[in-house]
């Protein structure tokens, strides 16, 4: 995963997370933003969630 694909990742998902209360949604929501810039898996795949996401 290249750094700007990483950061965009992040990014989109934190400032997600800041407006929904899902972390899951919000999670694939920025796959989802960086999939529409970044087509191949190996930029938008890498993140996942674990633990408890409430």
């Amino acid at each position: 995963m290249t750094g700007k694909a990483r950061k965009r990742s992040v990014m989109e998902c934190a400032k997600r997370s800041l407006v929904r209360e899902d972390k899951r949604a919000a999670l694939r929501d920025a796959q989802l933003a960086t999939k529409a810039k970044y087509h191949h898996p190996y930029y938008w795949a890498a993140f996942q969630m674990t633990g408890a996401v409430e």
